[in-house]
């Protein structure tokens, strides 16, 4: 998840037809499920909505802007709100050639059940490389590779691992590669505070350019492990990942499988929601961004702004009644666009697990589904 708080002006943007727009999102509600969900859900959701007033305590203090760096802000939106790149939100994601093979680096990091677990180093840019943790079965027979994509403030393998059922998967005789995104985990700045600060900061232009290098890691990876195992590849994304793992299935029409979990769809509104409940939006709201606007600035990694490449029966959507970060209007709004494949909903939320295992087992039945395990 990405935070940016921005101010509320009225808009020369909002409504001018020259600017295609994001489908809105609606206020869809989880399916009710039975009586013990929706206890479930609400608990789960209350759990969020703790995290949440104490994420925008944080927010307020550390990430928000100062008044007088909201016009900074606006500067770093405005290419993103030109006509030409509204209409083709695709040429941002496109312009980044790389020419020559990747080189590798591998580490071996010790065994695990029947196989190994091997740090990679991907030269995809000599001053931050990629950086994979890949298991491995040690006879080299799997049947696919799952690419696991963690979410913001993540970038713990060990976490990453567990929150993305990744010893299921290698225990089921498939590969496992751990991805860390750009500014998280070992790719930490050494001066940020935790995590994936330095991937939140307010900055609209840094935050696109981020995201979209790390699509084309991803797409550079799972074309790695497609050529080196001639097996099936496929991604499960949560949260963040789980945008990237949409916006990949929007580009290469060979995954094998794609499991987004609890996908956000449009970044400015869940920015949005924060500034909504900013004790600082006093001092901020006469400067630059409305709504409109902050949807439209992110509009170039919103999955709603592609159609989906990879075929619909390859698709689950996973998603958490109680889930107040990404709400669920979010993957509604996915699973409409995407033209309804399957879609599974767990009784707990973002960051409480109730239903984790009912979520698995629906991940491994779609993998199933589609000949993998």
């Amino acid at each position: 998840m990405i935070v940016l708080l921005v101010p509320a002006t009225p808009s020369s943007f909002a409504g001018s037809p020259t600017f295609p727009v994001l489908p809105a999102l609606g206020r869809d509600p989880a399916p009710a499920g039975g009586w013990l969900d929706a206890a479930f859900g609400w608990v789960a959701g209350s759990v969020d909505a703790a995290v949440l007033a104490a994420m925008q305590v944080i927010v307020d203090r550390i990430v928000a802007p100062a008044p007088e760096d909201v016009a900074r802000i606006r500067r770093s939106a405005a290419a993103f709100l030109e006509p030409e790149v509204q209409r083709a939100p695709e040429a941002f994601l496109d312009a980044v050639r790389r020419d020559g093979a990747l080189r590798s680096r591998e580490t071996y990091r010790g065994p695990i059940a029947d196989g190994i677990r091997m740090d990679r180093q991907i030269d995809w840019d000599a001053s931050d490389p990629m950086h994979v943790e890949q298991w491995l079965h040690g006879d080299g027979g799997a049947r696919a590779t799952v690419v696991a994509v963690h979410g913001f403030g993540m970038g713990s393998t060990r976490r990453d691992a567990y929150a993305l059922f990744a010893h299921r998967w290698f225990r089921e005789g498939l590969d496992v590669a751990l991805y860390t995104l750009p500014l998280h985990g070992t790719r930490t700045p050494s001066d940020a505070r935790f995590s994936g600060e330095r991937f939140a900061v307010p900055d609209i232009a840094a935050m696109n350019r981020v995201l979209r290098q790390a699509l084309h890691e991803l797409a550079a990876l799972v074309t790695m492990l497609r050529a080196e195992t001639g097996a099936p590849v496929g991604v499960i994304g949560l949260s963040m990942g789980a945008l990237l793992a949409s916006l990949l299935a929007s580009r290469d029409p060979e995954l094998d499988f794609v499991v987004p979990i609890a996908p956000p769809v449009c970044l400015g509104d869940i920015a949005w929601r924060f500034f909504e409940r900013s004790r600082r939006r006093p001092e901020i709201a006469s400067a630059a961004l409305d709504r409109d606007e902050l949807r439209a600035s992110f509009r170039v990694h919103s999955p709603l702004a592609y159609q989906l490449r990879v075929p619909r029966d390859r698709v689950l959507l996973v998603a958490g009644r109680g889930d107040r970060i990404v709400p669920p209007e979010h993957a509604h709004a996915l699973w409409r666009h995407w033209g309804e494949p399957d879609m599974f909903w767990f009784s707990g939320s973002h960051l409480a697990p109730v239903g984790r295992r009912s979520a698995e087992d629906a991940i491994a039945r779609h993998l199933r589904r589609c000949g993998i395990s």
